[in-house]
């Protein structure tokens, strides 16, 4: 059995670069191509503070019928209500939700993790939400929602971490690769 596909895209210092944009509309691209194959069930993105933009690139550029949900893990203040969900449903023909407990995946479906919880999903089909620990040190985690997605999708699945601090996400990519 082949294991998660894993796509890392690294910010580079300057988040105004064009070398940034021209990696996200390839990932967005990429997905698009895969997901006319049918050879994905699942996408997870992860961005950090101030990583807005890229999250933005990728689901503008996806089409209306795209075939896969998309799951993403924004690290936010979680002292401050998201509107996150808001901002991406005006920059997308997909539909975009901040996800709640028990919620089924749904192809074309944009799922945001919410401020101070982990997004998990399980094995069917459905999401959860936790506040268990910062892992590693965030919540919410891409670590934990890139392991939960592999462990439900198995090969069928694709993480993409577009920006990043601290390292959140590489340690599941890691993982997912071997």
């Amino acid at each position: 059995m082949r294991a998660p596909r894993v796509l890392l895209i690294v910010q580079p210092l300057d988040s105004q670069s064009n070398q940034l944009g021209n990696k996200v509309l390839d990932a967005a691209e990429d997905l698009t191509d895969l997901s006319e194959d049918s050879a994905f069930d699942i996408v997870a993105l992860a961005a950090s503070k101030g990583g807005l933009k890229a999250p933005t690139q990728v689901l503008s550029a996806l089409p209306k019928d795209f075939s896969a949900p998309v799951l993403i893990v924004h690290h936010l203040d979680p002292r401050h209500t998201s509107l996150i969900a808001d901002i991406l449903s005006r920059r997308t023909p997909l539909a975009v939700k901040q996800a709640e407990e028990g919620d089924a995946l749904k192809p074309g479906t944009v799922f945001i993790a919410p401020p101070n919880r982990h997004l998990l999903v399980n094995p069917d089909n459905t999401l959860s939400l936790n506040q268990s620990e910062l892992a590693p040190f965030v919540r919410p985690s891409a670590d934990l929602l890139y392991d939960s997605v592999a462990a439900s999708h198995k090969e069928r699945s694709i993480s993409l971490v577009l920006t990043g601090t601290g390292g959140d996400g590489s340690m599941a990519c890691r993982r997912s690769k071997k």
